[in-house]
């Protein structure tokens, strides 16, 4: 064992598959994804189970940390208007929280806000593994915490990442080393510019490159919807028990 942890056994959420390439210690379980059983969307949000069954969905969701100013907010929705006109068949889902009035903010796509392309809330109405399984998820925009990566991995959805402190650099490199999306503000990191990141969506949704990222992120999510990482941490757990 190495020093300090004494007996203890660790049970990571994560596995060379999903990481860097590591060696795994025997006092290491690695147990891929340890996300909790959720309920259908279709039954705890039914509204919104039918809007995202239109067509092929970008779910923006930065965490429950980050709150924009009208500049974000600026910057995203001229980066999503790149987007939108690129693919009319997109639409976005974009959890949005901010303490300010946004104003003229998010003039560029009030056409498509109104007409309901682009859906906007201050907090998801379900957990955002409900809506990133539905099936019609094509890329998740999140900040770079665990949550949200292990939860894109398990869905099997390709990632843009806009890392904003510390561990959350460490997954936007992941995503590129393992093929399965894109750093989309290595230039304006810790914030956000609209072309930098309206480049990023292009990339990962409609880019050269974006069909092998696509199939990539299914064929990881593989195992792990076989055999989720709660039941192998589980499973870890009653073995150690039962040799006490």
């Amino acid at each position: 064992m190495f020093e300090g942890f004494g007996d203890a056994h660790i049970l990571l959420p994560s596995t060379p598959a999903i990481d860097y390439d590591f060696f795994v210690p025997p006092h290491v379980t690695p147990c891929g994804p340890i996300i909790p059983p959720f309920e259908p969307l279709a039954e705890t949000s039914p509204k919104l189970d039918a809007w995202l069954k239109q067509g092929p969905t970008v779910l923006i969701n930065l965490g429950s940390h980050i709150v924009a100013d009208q500049h974000l907010a600026s910057e995203f929705a001229v980066a999503i208007k790149t987007l939108l006109d690129r693919r009319p068949d997109i639409q976005i889902l974009w959890k949005l929280k901010t303490k300010d009035d946004l104003g003229d903010a998010l003039r560029v796509i009030a056409s498509e806000i109104e007409s309901k392309r682009v859906w906007i809330e201050p907090w998801l109405s379900a957990p955002p593994i409900a809506i990133l399984t539905i099936g019609n998820v094509v890329c998740m925009v999140h900040h770079g915490g665990s949550n949200s990566y292990h939860e894109a991995i398990l869905a099997g959805v390709p990632q843009v990442v806009l890392p904003v402190w510390i561990d959350t650099y460490d997954f936007a490199i992941r995503v590129e080393y393992l093929g399965i999306g894109v750093w989309g503000n290595r230039v304006a990191a810790p914030y956000a510019e609209s072309s930098e990141l309206g480049k990023a969506l292009i990339q990962v949704v409609d880019g050269d490159g974006s069909a092998a990222m696509s199939v990539k992120a299914k064929q990881i999510a593989v195992p792990f919807q076989e055999r989720p990482g709660r039941q192998v941490a589980y499973e870890k757990v009653v073995e150690i028990l039962g040799a006490i």
